[in-house]
């Protein structure tokens, strides 16, 4: 998974950073809504729909974080 790699080749545990998916919900009975709910899901992101973004900025702020996807 990327976020396994991601975590070993800046040597950061995993349970020390923030992992945000910003995507907003697809239409029901697709292929992408169940991608989609699988995502949502997966312990490691955080969803976040795209007109909540001030969300992610707020913690890149509050951490002083430098590194992102």
């Amino acid at each position: 998974m990327l976020v396994a790699f991601l975590s070993q080749q800046y040597q950061k545990d995993l349970n020390k950073n923030k992992f945000f998916l910003i995507t907003d919900e697809p239409q029901q009975n697709t292929q992408e809504h169940r991608f989609w709910q699988e995502m949502k899901d997966v312990p490691f992101f955080e969803m976040i729909p795209s007109d909540e973004t001030e969300k992610v900025a707020a913690v890149v702020e509050n951490t002083g974080a430098t590194r992102f996807l």
